[in-house]
């Protein structure tokens, strides 16, 4: 399974998000989670 998600573009809301990506993960482990989002978030 793949998963996108369009990311928030404000910092506040991507941080607010991570919550959701872990979320994502522990339901679907074995899922391919790509996040769209601008270049600045990048880790």
């Amino acid at each position: 399974m793949k998963i996108l998600v369009v990311g928030p573009s404000w910092v506040g809301d991507m941080m607010m998000s991570q919550s959701l990506y872990r979320t994502l993960k522990a339901r679907y482990p074995q899922a391919i989670i790509d996040v769209m989002a601008p270049a600045w978030c990048r880790p």
